[in-house]
């Protein structure tokens, strides 16, 4: 006879039941993605006060600057930059709202709540975005960051996503087998 308690035993108490692991929400990645990019900053602002900073790669140069206005530098001269940026946060927001029902817009929401939560956090900080990036080839581009390309990657992820047709979102796809 089986000691009370132990599974299969009269009155055995059933094993609690098994949770599979959580998965971060787009929120924990959003948050992740804006630490990363205040972590990249950080070392290339200390790095340039250092002299330690490699300048040219032919292709691109580490060149930190403080942009105060918003993307390519509109709006510097105004002081609109952080109203701008506050009105796009709204928006963004507003977005996400709509779209948080789709799992297949998680990484999208992410890239552009990462982005912009790096880039905001400069505003706030620094009173201006660190752009360090200054890429060359084939066209002169403006100085960018991390924060810029996550931002430039979820917009062009969700513009793909909304554009696919109905019939062909892998989510709505009926299960293999």
């Amino acid at each position: 006879m089986k000691p009370r308690g132990c599974a299969g035993g009269a009155g055995a108490t059933p094993p609690p039941p098994v949770r599979p692991p959580r998965r971060w929400s787009f929120a924990g990645w959003a948050l992740a993605l804006a630490l990363l990019d205040q972590g990249v900053k950080a070392q290339v602002l200390r790095l340039g006060a250092e002299g330690l900073l490699p300048r040219d790669a032919g292709w691109a140069a580490l060149a930190p600057s403080l942009n105060r206005g918003v993307a390519f530098s509109l709006g510097a001269s105004g002081g609109w930059g952080l109203l701008l940026a506050l009105g796009g946060l709204a928006a963004l927001g507003a977005l996400s709202a709509r779209l948080r029902s789709s799992p297949l817009r998680c990484p999208e929401l992410a890239l552009l709540w990462g982005g912009a939560l790096g880039n905001l956090t400069d505003r706030f900080l620094r009173g201006g975005v660190v752009d360090y990036l200054a890429l060359r080839h084939p066209l002169p581009l403006p100085s960018l960051n991390l924060a810029d390309l996550f931002l430039s990657a979820g917009a062009l992820l969700l513009l793909a996503d909304l554009l696919r047709p109905p019939g062909k979102d892998p989510s709505s796809a009926p299960p293999p087998g």
